[in-house]
């Protein structure tokens, strides 16, 4: 009986063990950081990522149009997110109006969604390819999820504070973690999960000094995380590069470790900071 269990067994071992490793094209190194910024604020573009730039990281930049957008000095134009493109930063999709998905539904969520893939059309910038969830929360809809993935969408943001583990987490629900002015003694412990296979997530909003906004980060704090990272040596790149190291459609098929449902329920009752 112990050797007939045996030759089943290994076989499925072996099996789970290539199918795990499949997902992860190369190795993925210690203090990895992926930097993002939601909402289209002006200072994106005119402090930001200048100072990106120099440092030699890469970002993604989230867009969406709020009903202030207008407000050109609160929020870029698209002729201004054109300029980041150029600069080779991603321009990834944050819906049309930074809609609530809690109420969306699918036939909306894709009208959304197609306005920023169009916008970016006729400025032409590169068809975004990542998507972050307006709030981080990703509503009640599971079915948003397959319009994301027949969207063709490799990589969708969430701000569920943990660490990307690609063996475990779906790519259409990535943790991240939300940073501003007012949480900064978290992220040591925040970076600190940036090992072992874990990927760890920046989320950040506005950078300046004027603007009062709950999750602002003031240009000093900005400039110090900046130095942070820079200085201890870790790697900062752009959701998109996720894919050097990610196997999507591998993850996609093998990743059945707990209800959808029930993560997005965690994702959607999880605490900001």
């Amino acid at each position: 009986m112990k050797i007939l269990y045996w030759i089943v067994i290994i076989p499925l071992l072996v099996t789970g063990c290539q199918d795990s490793i499949s997902v992860i094209k190369q190795d993925i190194p210690d203090k990895l950081i992926v930097l993002s910024f939601d909402d289209a604020r002006e200072d994106n573009v005119s402090f930001v990522a200048p100072l990106l730039k120099e440092y030699g990281f890469g970002a993604t930049f989230y867009i969406c149009e709020f009903p202030e957008f207008g407000d050109t000095t609160r929020f870029m134009t698209w002729s201004q997110i054109k300029q980041l493109a150029d600069m080779d930063f991603e321009i990834g999709n944050h819906t049309q109006s930074h809609i609530d998905l809690e109420e969306v539904s699918q036939k909306e969520f894709a009208k959304q969604v197609t306005y920023i893939e169009d916008k970016c059309h006729q400025w032409g910038i590169e068809t975004p390819a990542t998507f972050a969830y307006p709030g981080g929360r990703v509503g009640n809809n599971i079915t948003l999820l397959e319009k994301l993935t027949s969207g063709g969408y490799t990589f969708a943001r969430t701000i569920h504070p943990d660490a990307y583990n690609p063996l475990k987490d779906n790519p259409l629900l990535l943790p991240s973690y939300c940073v501003h002015s007012n949480n900064l003694n978290m992220l040591n412990d925040f970076l600190s999960k940036a090992r072992n296979g874990n990927i760890v997530v920046l989320t950040l909003h506005g950078v300046s000094d004027t603007e009062r906004y709950r999750v602002n980060t003031s240009k000093a704090h900005f400039l110090n995380l900046l130095k942070y990272l820079k200085e201890n040596d870790y790697s900062v790149i752009a959701m998109r590069d996720l894919n050097k190291y990610v196997d999507v459609k591998t993850a996609m098929k093998l990743i059945n470790l707990y209800d959808e449902r029930e993560r997005i329920a965690e994702i959607n009752t999880a605490p900001d900071y």
